[in-house]
């Protein structure tokens, strides 16, 4: 143990609490200093629920069980006039794909064509349990498919209009279609504001409560995601003078595909920047879908759970406590503060380390850290936040002139507040700064 650090992590948690009125918060941590080899822990073998950090063991599961180059491919083909399009799990898959299609269907001469969407690589489960009902039609819960388009959601930019009231303006690919009803919305300036997201139809939403007046997009979930995606193909082919005479979904023939070609292929690293640095849910219940399938032949989330948890015991992980999906947007997922800095200590000697290194969001710079408080000179962190209510979580690395010194474990949960929860991994960053100088 190193007794100053962790008398100082300790007091500092203490003062925190004193000084917020987070008496009844549960703080875990576990921090390792990768040069001795000490470690300082504060309830670090008990389970908290990880939030998004829980994305952590997904995103190593995937880089032990694959290349950072393995692909994640969206194939199409035109079969007589039957254009299709097959979904092979690639979470990354936007508007311009489809905007090539468009342009190859036009070179050719078509004027009409059938569509047929395949989207049966996933079974039709589009949410994990302990998914809040609350949150099913925001953009962080966006339906799970094997065919989807940019993320399943669709985004509303928040203008200050007359009386200081929030105005929407629709943004993206379907925005012409979309409807955001604001007047139930208000601006203000507590970051813990909370607003609520209701569909009432076909991208038709009702947003109201409270948000933060710096906030300037809401996303929303489009239900099932295969109706964003015809939509907007749709709109684009029209606008090609292309009609579509019918849409067809379901499993195209197997000797169809053979035919085909490739019309998107994402990276694994790709995919793991978006899932770690940016925290997008979608990309993350893909890819555990995805291991799942290339372990057992069924792209489910229970078989990915499964693989997963073989895959890191393998290498000598203890895995999470418990596992109800790939993003952690479950208040059923629990892990430990001390698995979650053995884990990251464990990477840091795996010969894809760099990859998974540079998917972290860094501290004052980049993804969900980019608003937090810039470091000293010659310090950086390298980090994975995590959110759900009442819950925060940070597990990354913390480097001095580009070597790693520590790899750490907070989490937080039982919070009142959680800008709170987010002050107190600005403090506990501070410790670790100020006694390893």
């Amino acid at each position: 143990m190193h007794p100053v650090l962790e008398r100082a992590l300790a007091r500092e948690v203490s003062d925190w609490k004193r000084e917020t009125g987070e008496r009844g918060a549960r703080v875990g941590y576990s921090v390792q200093d990768e040069r001795t080899g000490l470690k300082v822990e504060q309830h670090g073998g008990e389970h908290f629920p990880p939030a998004s950090n829980h994305k952590l063991w997904v995103t190593v599961a995937a880089l032990l069980k694959w290349s950072p180059d393995h692909p994640f491919v969206t194939r199409f083909g035109l079969h007589g006039d039957t254009l299709w399009i097959r979904g092979g799990g690639d979470p990354l898959f936007a508007a311009d794909g489809l905007e090539r299609v468009v342009r190859w269907m036009k070179r050719r001469g078509h004027r009409s064509v059938r569509v047929w969407l395949d989207d049966s690589l996933f079974p039709p489960e589009r949410h994990a349990p302990g998914w809040t009902v609350d949150d099913l039609d925001a953009g962080w819960a966006a339906p799970v498919h094997a065919l989807n388009l940019e993320y399943n959601r669709v985004t509303v930019s928040v203008k200050k209009g007359k009386d200081d009231r929030p105005v929407p303006v629709p943004t993206g690919p379907a925005a012409h279609r979309l409807f955001a009803d604001f007047s139930g919305l208000r601006f203000s300036d507590d970051p813990d504001s909370r607003c609520s997201i209701l569909r009432t139809g076909k991208f038709r939403y009702r947003i109201s409560g409270m948000i933060h007046r710096d906030e300037e997009e809401i996303e929303c979930a489009v239900r099932p995601g295969l109706s964003l995606f015809r939509t907007v193909f749709g709109d684009l082919l029209g606008k090609a003078g292309v009609s579509v005479s019918r849409w067809i979904s379901g499993s195209i023939p197997e000797e169809w595909e053979k035919h085909g070609a490739d019309l998107s292929v994402s990276p694994l690293r790709d995919v793991l920047c978006i899932i770690n640095r940016e925290s997008r849910n979608l990309a993350a219940e893909v890819l555990l879908r995805m291991i799942g399938l290339d372990a057992e032949g069924k792209a489910e989330r229970e078989t990915g759970i499964a693989a997963a948890g073989k895959i890191l015991k393998s290498a000598g992980f203890e895995g999470p406590a418990f596992s109800a999906d790939g993003s952690g947007l479950s208040v059923y997922n629990l892990s430990s503060p001390d698995s979650l800095c053995r884990l990251l200590t464990g990477m840091r000697h795996h010969p894809s380390f760099p990859v998974f290194f540079s998917s972290l969001p860094e501290y004052g710079k980049s993804g969900t850290l980019k608003n937090r408080p810039p470091l000293p000179k010659g310090w950086t962190v390298r980090a994975k936040t995590g959110t759900l209510s009442g819950v925060k979580t940070l597990s990354g690395y913390l480097l001095r002139d580009g070597k790693v010194s520590h790899s750490f474990s907070l989490m937080i949960c039982g919070l009142l507040s959680g800008f709170r929860g987010e002050q107190l991994q600005d403090r506990f960053i501070r410790v670790l700064l100020r006694e390893t100088e």
